[in-house]
């Protein structure tokens, strides 16, 4: 998986997902996800400019009535951000980078760990 030079921050402790802002629309996250009893590591990097405002709206409704709740809740720099989450959060597998090597949550939340370190 490659890693990009960046300072992530944690957005979800639950799945050990962090977040790094690249640019005004591109957002880099990892976390890890349960596959069939084992865990993945799973990275990829979000850039808004890839959807339409359509596509968008749907992949934000699973999680927020509106886009401008969004912007309401978070300011419009921040909705950006949570825009990109969801994006992230809904992407199979063929839309990522992954890791399959982790068996146990704590390799996984350790290789990702490491993995930001560089």
């Amino acid at each position: 998986m490659k890693k990009l030079k960046l300072n992530y921050t944690c957005t979800d402790p639950d799945c050990a997902q962090y977040m790094a802002k690249v640019t005004d629309t591109r957002y880099s996250y990892i976390e890890y996800r349960e596959w069939f009893g084992n865990y993945i590591v799973c990275h990829a990097v979000v850039d808004l400019q890839d959807y339409t405002l359509d596509e968008i709206c749907t992949y934000c409704s699973s999680y927020y009535d509106s886009l401008e709740q969004m912007v309401a809740d978070y300011g419009f720099r921040g909705a950006l951000q949570i825009m990109a989450e969801c994006i992230f959060e809904q992407l199979g597998f063929d839309d990522m980078e992954f890791n399959a090597e982790q068996k146990s949550k704590g390799a996984a939340i350790k290789f990702i760990h490491e993995w930001m370190k560089g």
